[in-house]
């Protein structure tokens, strides 16, 4: 049983996932971040939706933004431009929690693969430790939408999580 539950971001958490997209927004204002999450969806089903692992006092300890794309290539995925897990003693609970929502919004979408942009070199033994299927480095031939500047050095395949 995990120890974090996994929910859409609700406008009362939106203040708390604040101190976490710092970490790979310093410059975002409070203010900018409020208005970016009144644009998204809430429903597991929704195209774009921002999810948050929260911990058993209630406290936000990981979020992610997911979209649903078409890729070229790949056909339906998963796009995950944001991955944050963090936790002073739990991180890879927070991330095992995260990773295992992705996997469900993966099968609800025909079992499509996930791709989860990452800062974090260790990132894929991390997935794999969490019994992650065919877990490795995204391959789209050079057609990736990557944004330039963006930092991200650990591009992750990932088809599900149990």
């Amino acid at each position: 049983m995990n120890t974090y539950r996994v929910e859409p971001l609700t406008a009362d958490r939106v203040d708390q996932a604040f101190t976490l997209i710092r970490l790979v927004a310093p410059t975002l204002e409070l203010k900018a971040w409020r208005a970016f999450c009144r644009t998204m969806g809430g429903a597991a089903a929704s195209s774009r939706a921002l999810s948050v692992a929260i911990n058993p006092r209630g406290y936000v300890q990981g979020l992610c933004l997911t979209e649903m794309k078409d890729h070229p290539l790949h056909g339906r995925i998963v796009d995950v431009p944001v991955f944050l897990a963090t936790s002073a003693a739990d991180d890879e609970g927070v991330a095992g929690a995260l990773l295992a929502h992705l996997g469900h919004l993966s099968r609800l979408n025909g079992d499509c693969p996930a791709r989860i942009w990452t800062e974090r070199d260790d990132m894929w033994p991390r997935a794999r430790r969490l019994r992650c299927r065919a877990v490795g480095p995204w391959r789209d031939g050079g057609l990736s939408d990557r944004r330039a500047g963006t930092g991200a050095r650990g591009d992750v395949t990932l088809n599900a999580c149990r």
